[in-house]
């Protein structure tokens, strides 16, 4: 017999409190960021975290928590890309509504192609095309893990992304070889229902 859910579970007896509850962690952390950056992956992380507790307790993204936790979420992707990009000083960026001059901490591994991916989706999200163009702008090779923690397709899929958005050329080679390197007998490293189910049908959509 078959059983229909109208929605996932909350966590815990109230969502909008829990995601609110994040909402002011990610907030103070923000206003710690001009006295260092050595977590900021750690913070990127919980503002995403955030934004997926306030999409549970608004499901139809609605209310302005919602939105401000996104934006939330994309300046703080793109300062993870802004302080690892240089190897001494500051750097100016908007988080939570006012400029602040963050210090730079140089290359890290974890400023990779997976943060790269939610950095920039967040920035489609909000329209942000100026922040679009940043993150496009980043070199391939800075993206690569130093452990090999991904899949060569999923480089090829930042190339694509960042060829089109930048009206590059070879759009069609690099779509080719992200879905080619993306077939489950190719990318055997990648759980099949992650791959199938998560990151294959973006660049089948695409």
């Amino acid at each position: 017999m078959a059983t229909s859910i109208s929605r996932h579970g909350v966590p815990g007896p109230d969502a909008e409190q829990f995601a609110e509850r994040l909402s002011e962690r990610v907030a103070r952390r923000i206003d710690e960021l001009e006295e260092s950056t050595d977590m900021i992956d750690f913070d990127f992380s919980t503002a995403l975290l955030t934004l997926q507790a306030h999409c549970v307790a608004d499901p139809e993204a609605a209310k302005l928590e919602t939105w401000e936790a996104t934006v939330s979420a994309m300046q703080l992707g793109s300062a993870l890309f802004a302080v690892t990009g240089a190897s001494e000083g500051t750097v100016e960026c908007r988080i939570n509504g006012r400029m602040r001059t963050v210090p730079v901490i140089g290359p890290q591994p974890f400023a990779d192609a997976g943060n790269w991916l939610s950095a920039f989706w967040l920035a489609v999200v909000c329209r942000d095309q100026a922040r679009m163009t940043q993150l496009c702008e980043i070199p391939l090779e800075r993206l690569r893990s130093p452990e090999g923690q991904y899949e060569e397709f999923m480089y090829h899929w930042v190339d694509v992304l960042q060829t089109y958005w930048l009206q590059r050329p070879g759009l069609v080679d690099k779509l080719i070889a992200a879905i080619e390197g993306s077939n489950p007998e190719v990318a055997r490293t990648v759980p099949r229902d992650l791959l199938q189910g998560v990151l294959y049908p973006p660049i089948n959509l695409f």
